[in-house]
């Protein structure tokens, strides 16, 4: 019973933490208004680039190699992995002085990597009540301070970013005496040293799937930033809004893949594990995702009216648009799950970079072009419906030579 209420609770935490922008979206589009939320998209994808660089996988390094650890060695891998992480962002401090709104960005990116890492060890020890009770706090707080600001007339796109940030680094004071008291680090003064072997390891490993996660920073991010550079910020604006309405399907998505992962590693490594069956079972996924999404291009523009407080040309197109790209996002991850663990991450990160090649490429020939911009979304359906075809014929050569 405790195998299948970890999970859960994992997966529950994930939803109320990641559902926060869903929640936030109608006080924030009402008091910042179309142009003000761009303004705040493009900030806080400045920050997103930030936390993926100064990650370096090193989350995805953890599972990989602790999801079937003891719970000294979690702790090991956590410590070295910071201490990648927090190199890193030092690394980045001097260029976030010299560029607007930088800093706050280097800020709010390091406080999402030291915090998603944090979490992950919290995982693998199987502390799930702990990691539940956490993210609900997190989640109540965020819309606690936000309203609070907003009712007080402090609120714009600086002063959310610093409220993330803020309650980020809370959260991760709150987790790391967690760790020092559950995980007992006294007592291994002598077996959990630091080792350079294991830093250059997990370095490598994570400097390997840079290229892949670059290409995912510009999918996620760099679209927002394009945009409010080639566009403007009321497009990017109904862009963002539309976004992050469809987006809660995402969290969905991530946060089960979050929950599910040291599972799949787990039965990856079991011999009758069934490549043809996984396979099957990633694709009839994606269609069940894509089949829901249609439903939404039969809303009335006016229920977006109602959650954005402004009318917002071809809302509805922009949002069933994006949930069809999440939808063939799907199978990626479930595909990508396996050729992460059978360290095919230079193959990852080539089907990235084409991917990522073809996104910015259809985003930039729409936002110049003389095609309405109501198809911006229309990019990112074009980047996933390519990568998971390149996946998938990938992933069917790779299991007909093993077998």
């Amino acid at each position: 019973m405790r195998a299948v209420q970890g999970p859960i609770l994992v997966v529950l935490a994930e939803l109320l933490a990641k559902s926060t922008p869903f929640l936030l979206v109608p006080y924030l589009a009402r008091l910042l208004g179309v142009e003000g939320f761009g303004e705040l998209a493009n900030i806080l994808a400045l920050a997103g680039i930030v936390a993926i660089l100064v990650m370096l996988s090193q989350d995805v390094a953890l599972v990989r190699k602790g999801y079937n650890s003891s719970t000294i060695d979690v702790f090991k891998g956590f410590l070295i992995s910071l201490i990648i992480i927090i190199s890193i962002a030092l690394i980045l401090y001097p260029a976030s002085l010299i560029m607007e709104g930088g800093l706050g960005s280097w800020y709010l990116g390091l406080s999402i990597a030291w915090l998603q890492l944090s979490l992950c060890a919290i995982q693998l020890v199987h502390k799930y009540v702990f990691y539940f009770l956490l993210q609900v706090s997190v989640l109540i707080l965020n819309i606690l301070i936000t309203f609070l600001a907003g009712e007080h007339d402090l609120l714009n796109a600086n002063s959310r970013l610093k409220i993330m940030a803020g309650i980020n680094f809370l959260s991760i004071l709150i987790l790391l005496v967690f760790m020092w008291v559950n995980f007992s680090p006294s007592n291994y003064k002598g077996n959990y040293r630091l080792c350079l072997e294991a830093i250059k390891d997990k370095t490598i490993f994570g400097a390997s799937l840079i290229v892949s996660q670059a290409s995912n920073a510009a999918k996620l991010y760099l679209d927002k930033i394009l945009i409010s550079q080639l566009v403007g910020m009321e497009v990017l604006g109904a862009y963002s809004l539309s976004y992050t309405f469809a987006a809660a399907s995402l969290v969905v998505v991530g946060a089960v893949n979050k929950a599910m992962l040291p599972r799949f590693y787990n039965e990856f490594s079991k011999p009758e594990w069934s490549a043809s069956k996984f396979q099957i079972q990633s694709i009839v996924l994606g269609a069940f995702a894509l089949v829901i999404s249609a439903i939404f291009y039969f809303f009335p523009d006016d229920i977006y009216y109602y959650l954005f407080g402004h009318h917002i040309e071809n809302v509805t197109i922009m949002v069933s648009i994006f949930i069809a790209s999440i939808a063939i996002y799907v199978p990626c991850v479930l595909i990508t799950n396996y050729l992460m663990f059978k360290g095919r991450n230079a193959i990852i990160s080539l089907l990235s970079l084409f991917s990522t090649g073809v996104f910015l490429f259809s985003l930039i020939a729409i936002c110049i072009g003389d095609m309405p911009k109501y198809l911006l979304p229309a990019a990112l359906l074009i980047c996933n419906t390519v990568t998971f075809l390149l996946l998938l014929v990938y992933f069917r050569n790779l299991t007909r030579s093993a077998s």
